[in-house]
Formats: structure tokens, C-alpha cells, sequence
């Protein structure tokens, strides 16, 4: 394994700030806004040409990411050397290792084992049922599982999905005996194959890894919606019940998410009832975790557990929701063991969302994107790719997206019309690969 190379240190002044660490394949910068007020080590993959345009006090390592014991030894001494207090969870890839990397330096972080299963979706489902937490029925997959087999136990219709994989990523509906077996071998051929490195997919170094690879999942056909939940000893808080688009596949991306939900006020209080109680099946004693579920017909089943906040606008929605930025309060919560209360303001509806390549190739022409200043309530929009670039649609591509976008205003109703407006409006010529 390459060592550790200091790529760039941007410090000024000659005061000590606390020095907090964070394992990311791709940080955004509103991270070191948040975090203005400590000294921040990021930790990146090798050669991938992160720059933070001159912040202060920010360090940046490069380091061949892995969960080894190598890796683990040379961020190690990243640590005795700068005296960092803490890791803070932002990157689902970086969980494990920053677990690993805490124990040995007796950090405050969650534990291995409560690392591992929120990464194994296979041993996350064996520990919820233990504690009885409703998840839907799930079997290991290898090569040779015939498609009776698993049709017999779960039903026709069912997910495949890699144990490890991030977000929808590799995530498939499966309906027929032909669907599986060609799609077993993709997944199969997908964790295998050599040449697809981290330049071509930053979540590679996380696949794999486990004796399971691939489960098929039971096929939950209601409301998919996630909780963020902030612990701190004996308070728990949630921090905004978040629901999905009615996606019914072949593949799950994320395309919109919204507050607030379609949910009747009991069945959101039945979530929040089974995602602390998750947290709790997983000894989590503080953080902020992302819990996912999908109903079944009244039940939500857990999907997925994330020791860390929701992915792309999550952060800044619970922030206009409750007045909380989770970034500090995660920094806040691991140093100093303080959980401020949460007191979610009413008339705010949000809407972030994304569009989606439907197909792989690279991009010709984009149309629509002079037209966003009719969008009402459009707060943020970041395009994520330009013309003549190569992208790769769902279910393989860890980055399916053309852009993100950020909706806000007092009635959901009128945030839903402008973001189908908006996924109208843009459109996307791209050339088959």
C-alpha cells in the first residue's frame, strides 16, 4: 500500500483549534463551513485532486483508502502527530475505517460491531430481528442459488442487492426467473471485476468484503421514507421525517425527497417509534443516524441503517426544519457530550431532489438550464457534470446524477409542482457508449 502523502495544509495564526478527522471520497465544502472552528484533517483517496480553494485550517491526507490493518496504522499516526480528538461520520464509506482507527486510538466513535452492521445489510437484518424491529425477509445469494429457491422463501417478486452497496446503487426489482439470472451475474461480475477502480466508482474500496456478497431482499411496493436521528446519552431527537418518490424500479435512484410526508401522523410516529429503537438494537449512545424504511402495507420495514446524516441536501433541510446544523452538532456531540434540543418550525415544506441519466454514454447537449429562474422557491442547484463528459446510468453508476437541486417554501403541493416542472424542463442528449 502507497504511504500517506500531506497533500495540502491550509493554517493560519498561531492558536490551537481542536483537530477533529474525517474519511471521505468526496467532501463537499460546506463541510469546512461548518467546521470553521476546529482544525480539520480529511483524510481522501489517492490522486483524487480534492482542493478546498484555500480554507483555513484544513489539512488534506492522501491515503490509499481500505479497511486494513495498514491503512489503519498509517492513519494512526496521522493522529499521535496532530493530536486529532475525534472522527466525524459524514461519509458512509468511511464509517468502518473510522471505527477501526478510533479504537485503537481510544476516540470516542461508535463501536466496531455496531460499524460492521450498519454496513452489512445481511447481519443489520439478523440484528433488528433479534430486537424486533420489523425488516423485510432477506437471503444470502451466491452464484449458484437458483432462482426457486429464493422465489419459494420471499416470493416472485424480490430486490437484489450487494450486501455493501451505498444508496441505490446496485439495487434491482427482480420479477421473473430471466431477470434473475441475468442480473445474478451482473452483480457478481460488478464486485469482481478488477478493472472498475475507484476513479470509475469512488465506493469501490467498500464492496465485497464480506462472505455474503449479494441478498435478495423482499419487495416492499409502499412509501419509502428516511429519519435522521440525533442521540446524546439518554435524548433522542428526530430530526425530520423525510419521504421518498413513489419509485417502483427496475432500479431505486433518488430522483426527489420531501417534507413534509403523505404519512398519516401515526404511521410517522410508528417510524420514529422503530428507528430509535434500531438505534438502540445497535448500542448507539451518540451521533446522528440515517434510517431508511419502505412500507409494508401498514408496517414500515428498515431498509438501511447509516451512522451518519442523510446524503445530499438532508443536512441543509433538518437545518431550515429545526435551526440544527448536524455537522457541529455531531462535532458537538462526540467532544463534548452537549445534544441541543430540537423545536421543528411549522409552514416549511422542502423538496430536494436530482435528475437522473437514463442512459450511459457521454453527454452531447443539455437543454432547459437558462430556464431555472421560473422555478419558484429553487434555493440551491448544482450541476454535478458539463457537456462532453461520460456518465453511467442506474443501477452501477455511484453518481447517476446530471445535478442536485434544493426547493423550499410554505406548501408542498406547490414545491412538488415546480420539481416535476423542473425534471420536464431539462433535458439530456447523450451518445450510447
Amino acid at each position: 500500500m502507497k504511504r500517506y502523502q500531506l497533500l495540502i495544509i491550509y493554517a493560519q495564526g498561531d492558536f490551537k483549534m481542536k483537530a477533529i478527522g474525517i474519511i471521505h471520497a468526496y467532501p463537499g465544502k460546506e463541510i469546512l463551513q461548518a467546521l470553521n472552528e476546529y482544525e480539520i484533517h480529511l483524510f481522501v483517496p489517492n490522486g483524487c485532486g480534492i482542493k478546498t480553494d484555500n480554507e483555513r485550517n484544513v489539512y488534506i491526507h492522501e491515503v490509499e483508502l481500505s479497511e486494513t490493518d495498514e491503512c489503519v496504522n498509517i492513519i494512526f499516526e496521522v493522529v499521535k502527530t496532530y493530536d486529532i480528538k475525534m472522527f466525524l461520520p459524514l461519509y458512509e464509506g468511511g464509517i468502518l475505517l473510522s471505527a477501526m482507527v478510533s479504537t485503537k486510538a481510544n476516540l470516542n466513535f461508535y463501536s466496531i460491531p455496531t460499524a460492521l452492521a450498519s454496513r452489512n445489510k445481511y447481519y443489520l437484518k439478523q440484528v433488528m430481528q433479534l430486537y424486533g424491529v420489523p425488516v423485510p425477509n432477506s437471503v444470502p445469494v451466491y452464484t449458484f442459488t437458483p432462482y426457486s429457491y429464493i422465489s419459494n422463501i420471499i416470493g416472485e417478486n424480490f430486490i437484489l442487492k450487494i450486501v455493501d452497496s451505498m444508496n441505490s446503487q446496485a439495487v434491482m426489482l427482480i420479477k421473473t426467473e430471466e431477470e434473475y439470472n441475468k442480473n445474478v451475474k451482473k452483480l457478481f461480475g460488478y464486485i469482481e471485476c478488477e478493472d472498475i477502480t475507484q476513479s470509475i466508482d469512488r465506493n469501490r474500496f467498500c464492496y465485497g468484503k464480506d462472505d455474503v456478497k449479494v441478498i435478495a431482499q423482499e419487495y416492499c411496493s409502499g412509501a419509502e421514507v428516511n429519519v435522521d436521528v440525533m442521540i446524546c446519552g439518554k435524548e433522542k431527537y428526530t430530526l425530520g421525517i423525510f419521504q421518498k418518490a413513489d419509485t417502483k424500479g427496475p432500479f431505486f435512484p433518488e430522483t426527489m425527497s420531501y417534507y413534509p410526508s403523505d404519512l398519516a401522523e401515526e404511521v410517522e410516529t410508528h417510524i420514529i417509534q422503530n428507528a430509535i429503537k434500531a438505534c438502540e438494537a445497535l448500542d448507539i449512545r451518540v451521533g446522528v443516524v440515517h434510517v431508511e424504511f419502505r412500507m409494508k402495507d401498514t408496517v414500515p420495514c428498515l431498509l438501511d441503517m447509516g451512522l451518519r446524516p442523510g446524503g445530499a441536501y438532508t443536512i441543509q433541510a433538518i437545518e431550515e426544519i429545526t435551526g440544527v446544523n448536524v455537522i457541529t452538532q455531531m462535532a458537538d456531540i462526540f467532544l463534548k457530550g452537549i445534544c441541543g434540543k430540537v423545536e421543528k418550525k411549522n409552514n416549511v415544506s422542502i423538496i430536494y431532489g436530482g435528475i437522473v441519466f437514463e442512459e450511459s454514454g457521454k453527454i452531447n447537449r443539455i437543454e432547459g438550464l437558462e430556464g431555472l429562474e421560473q422555478i419558484e422557491g429553487l434555493r440551491h442547484f448544482k450541476q454535478l457534470v458539463n457537456i462532453g463528459d461520460l456518465v453511467v446510468s442506474p443501477p452501477f453508476s455511484a453518481q447517476p446524477h446530471l445535478c442536485y437541486y434544493y426547493i423550499s417554501g410554505e406548501s408542498i403541493m406547490a414545491n412538488k409542482e415546480q420539481h416535476y416542472k423542473l425534471q420536464e424542463m431539462i433535458k439530456i442528449d447523450i451518445e450510447k457508449k
